[in-house]
This record gives structure tokens, sequence and C-alpha cells, in this order.
């Protein structure tokens, strides 16, 4: 199977700059990190969805290549982080992924953009009643 090749970059943001990855073609999809997130360790899955999407992983600010937030990490903070990472990259819609504790940060994001998405991928999400309120 073939595996889109990869390119790295650094992006610039209100209040961080964070380091990405970006692999494949086609409609954009963003890869919401879990809490150590390493491009490293994503870099298999990111090319992997890569063969249908162009697919964006970026490391969590803080961690790997990512310059910390100004005051201390978040959780609320990424949705505000993805959009900017969007905005930047030229897209007004795309895809999100959220993987483990990623997938509670994905719903916070779609909760935050749920208009400029069209698809939601959950793998394997750590979400609790808490963290999700199913509609009626």
């Amino acid at each position: 199977m073939h595996h889109p090749q990869a390119t790295f970059g650094d992006m610039t943001l209100s209040n961080t700059r964070v380091h990405y990855v970006r692999a494949g073609t086609g409609a954009p999809l963003i890869i919401v990190p879990a809490t150590v997130s390493l491009i490293r360790q994503w870099l298999p899955l990111t090319q992997f969805m890569g063969q249908r999407f162009t697919s964006y992983f970026f490391e969590l600010p803080g961690h790997g290549g990512s310059t910390p937030y100004p005051g201390k990490f978040e959780s609320r903070l990424v949705p505000k982080t993805v959009e900017s990472f969007v905005d930047n990259l030229g897209y007004d819609r795309f895809n999100l992924m959220g993987f483990s504790f990623g997938g509670l940060l994905a719903l916070r994001t779609l909760e935050h953009l749920q208009d400029r998405i069209d698809k939601v991928i959950l793998l394997s999400p750590v979400v609790s009643r808490r963290a999700f309120v199913p509609s009626r």
C-alpha cells in the first residue's frame, strides 16, 4: 500500500507556533492530537489517512516542536488553535478526526466550529457522558 509523502512545517498562530505534518491529497482532514502528541508517533496514521484526504497533524502547544501557550495549557484553547490553523491553511471547510483523548478535543472543536466541519471521525475516543451531551 502506497503511503503518501509527508512534509513538515511550522506555523505561527496568535498564541503559539505549531509544528505540523501534512500528507496526501483530497479534502482537508485535521487530526486532533491527544495529550502527549509527537509527530513521529502519529506519522503512520497521518500518512494512512493521506490516502483519502490531505491530512494534517500538529503537535499540541508545549509538546514536541510546538511552543507553549502563554498561560498554562487548557484543553478549551485547542478548538481556537484548530480554527487558526485551518484559517492559515486557507480552508473554509474541513474534516476532523480525533483519536483517544483527542476524541474529546475533537468534540470540543466540533462544538466550536460545527458549521465548517463536513465529517467527523472518532477512533477509540475517550469520551464520558460529562464531556458529551447528546441532543434529544
